[in-house]
């Protein structure tokens, strides 16, 4: 499956739903589209399929930066043990 990007506002906040199998060539495109969003920009990862290390650093950072995102509970795992390295 391809990686898809699905961008929706309700309240002022946006949320970016990601779909499908994130990789390292997607994180430049979800960077430009956090940036667009602004701080507070809410991830849902519902969707997503499979992730690499790069992805799961990219979103601890994020984080860590106020954007949130709304893991999964095996991903949430992985960005704290990331997040103790």
């Amino acid at each position: 499956m391809t990686f898809k990007i699905e961008r929706t506002k309700a309240r002022r906040r946006w949320t970016l739903r990601l779909i499908g199998s994130l990789k390292s060539d997607d994180l430049e495109e979800i960077a430009r589209e956090l940036a667009f969003c602004g701080p507070g920009a809410a991830l849902d990862l519902g969707e997503v399929t499979v992730v690499g290390v790069d992805v799961v650093r990219f979103l601890r950072d994020r984080d860590e930066t106020g954007h949130r995102p709304a893991p999964l509970p095996s991903l949430r795992s992985q960005m704290d043990r990331s997040r103790k390295r």
